[in-house]
């Protein structure tokens, strides 16, 4: 038996605020739950996100950001490509392209909820 796809799933404080800032990374809408809103799905290819609305951040911000609690990490066939395309969008990395020993290249960008998402490809 074999597995499907993971679709993370983000905790946002804002769903629409979360929606649009995908969006400048090229990410679409999938669908949206609830009036208002407490669930939806981004997706760009083969990345799907599912967000989730809560009225606080569930971790510190301070200790995820320090500890680097990834929320989702994505597969890419050139990050050094992704991050500069994140970048012309407006998008801060929180951490910078890497090129890693074993061979990879990775970044991670921290959305406005203070998710952290790794981005890696083949170096």
């Amino acid at each position: 038996m074999s597995l499907g796809a993971a679709i993370p799933q983000l905790f946002v404080t804002d769903i629409d605020r979360a929606i649009r800032w995908f969006g400048t990374l090229g990410f679409a809408e999938v669908f949206r739950h609830g009036d208002p809103a407490f669930y939806a799905q981004v997706a760009r290819d083969a990345a799907w996100l599912n967000l989730r609305h809560v009225d606080a951040p569930l971790l510190d911000p301070a200790v995820a950001a320090r500890e680097e609690y990834l929320a989702a990490s994505i597969t890419v066939e050139d990050a050094e490509a992704l991050a500069a395309e994140f970048e012309a969008a407006g998008a801060a990395l929180h951490r910078p392209l890497t090129r890693r020993s074993w061979g990879a290249q990775d970044f991670v960008l921290r959305d406005p909820d203070g998710n952290l998402l790794l981005f890696a490809g083949p170096g």
